[in-house]
């Protein structure tokens, strides 16, 4: 029996919410460098390199399918930024929470995008004139599984820090440890 926390019938990928999906204790920063290794060829065929750091040895309790969060703001990492400009993640633990950060150089984000890039299919002008390929999903996806562990997601860019077109772009997530 194999368990697909997405449902697809009408073409599009959403979060099926009458899933059954069972809570468990998910360490973390173990799940992240999980993630971060996968991407690890990805990068370097792109002239880039993602950088795990940091110590975190907590868990979460939420579904078993953190993965997806990781995943979805590496791989957003790895397509918005320039060659040579490489993607940092960091995992740790602060004092009732286990936080991630996913640090890169990204499309800038007007005010009222940072909370609507969250927003299923919604996708901001500088990614969207970017020219790469996107649907929206991915973050709105992240959010939904970052709730579930009753965490938090969001998003902050340094206008003074500006390369190649591009803003840095931190991610940071927050989730209750156990």
């Amino acid at each position: 029996l194999t368990f697909c926390p997405l449902s697809c019938s009408s073409g599009s990928a959403e979060w099926n919410a009458s899933a059954d999906l069972e809570d468990e204790n998910v360490p973390i920063f173990q799940r992240v460098d999980k993630v971060n290794r996968i991407f690890k060829p990805q990068a370097s065929d792109l002239g880039l390199e993602t950088h795990l750091s940091g110590k975190s040895y907590k868990q979460s309790r939420g579904p078993n399918v953190f993965e997806i969060v990781p995943y979805v703001l590496i791989d957003n990492a790895l397509k918005c930024t320039l060659k040579g400009l490489d993607v940092e993640v960091t995992g740790n633990d602060l004092d009732k929470m286990v936080e991630l950060r996913v640090i890169s150089y990204g499309p800038e984000l007007l005010h009222d995008e940072k909370t609507r890039i969250f927003e299923k299919g919604f996708r901001g002008k500088g990614a969207v004139a970017s020219g790469k390929s996107g649907s929206g999903i991915g973050l709105h996806l992240a959010n939904r599984i970052v709730k579930l562990f009753k965490g938090s997601i969001t998003v902050e860019q340094a206008v003074s820090e500006r390369r190649g077109g591009l803003l840095l772009t931190e991610f940071v997530v927050r989730l209750p440890v156990l």
